[in-house]
């Protein structure tokens, strides 16, 4: 959103450069927080984690309003304004949201994310002990995990410079990225034995994974105008949290049953 509202032009690559933070963070972190869970055992790794994402405070102190974000405001504001004199207030709050949800581009995106997220987060929660329980060690999880980071660096910023140079559009982006991860993950058991097949599936994972994301605002800009773009955004990303929940509860039980 806040890269949304900041960039009129250059957005795509401005995102693609944005979100590759992400990797960055996989292919540092990784490594980091296995040497603290190592070192200073479950407590103190918690601790340590907590105090890095409280730093998410920090960054999003810098971020002050865009004159494109205070004209989107000004509009709601008007629009509220206009329609708090035929609504009640619970109406005013929800009806952006119906709005939104009712639009079927958004819709097929808050979908989207939930099926993408529902699977793929399962592979990076599980990967370090799938990886010991094929006889490898729990370095070679962390290997891959920082192997995703790397490569999920270059397909996000390659995933900007494709839509600056407007090589592709957005939403083709979105679908076939999406589909090659789907390819990666689901070859993924097959290869899991030959360490050259890890690097590959993992690798294409970290590549493909992020473009969803890079690609998220400007998709969502084709469907609803600019003021709508937090309501839309925090929709998908409240369908993108809701398929994490599920997924990894449901694999839990799964694996519950299967051990009983």
């Amino acid at each position: 959103m806040v890269i949304g509202y900041n960039f009129d032009k250059r957005q795509s690559l401005a995102m693609g450069v944005a979100v590759s933070g992400a990797g960055v963070g996989m292919l540092t972190l990784s490594a980091l927080m296995q040497f603290a869970r190592d070192n200073y055992g479950d407590f103190g790794f918690f601790i340590i984690m907590a105090g890095a994402f409280f730093h998410l405070v920090l960054f999003g102190m810098v971020c002050f309003p865009s004159p494109l974000e205070l004209g989107a405001q000004k509009k709601r504001k008007l629009e509220s304004k206009e329609n708090s004199k035929r609504n009640c207030n619970i109406t005013l709050i929800v009806q952006p949201y119906l709005k939104v949800g009712l639009n079927k581009g958004c819709a097929c995106l808050c979908c989207a994310m939930f099926t993408y997220c529902f699977g793929t987060c399962l592979l990076y929660l599980h990967l370090p002990e799938y990886i010991i329980s094929k006889g490898f060690q729990a370095a070679d999880g962390t290997f891959l995990l920082a192997l995703s980071g790397v490569t999920t660096v270059i397909g996000r910023f390659l995933t900007g410079l494709l839509l600056n140079f407007k090589i592709f559009s957005g939403m083709f982006l979105y679908i076939v990225t999406m589909i090659l991860v789907a390819i990666a993950i689901g070859v993924f058991p097959f290869l899991v034995h030959s360490s050259i097949g890890q690097i590959m599936c993992i690798g294409s994972v970290g590549l493909f994974f992020g473009t969803c994301f890079a690609v998220l605002t400007i998709g969502t800009l084709i469907f609803v105008d600019i003021s709508d773009l937090a309501v839309a955004i925090g929709l998908q990303m409240l369908f993108a949290g809701t398929g994490i929940l599920t997924g990894t509860v449901i694999a839990g039980m799964y694996a519950i049953s299967i051990n009983a």
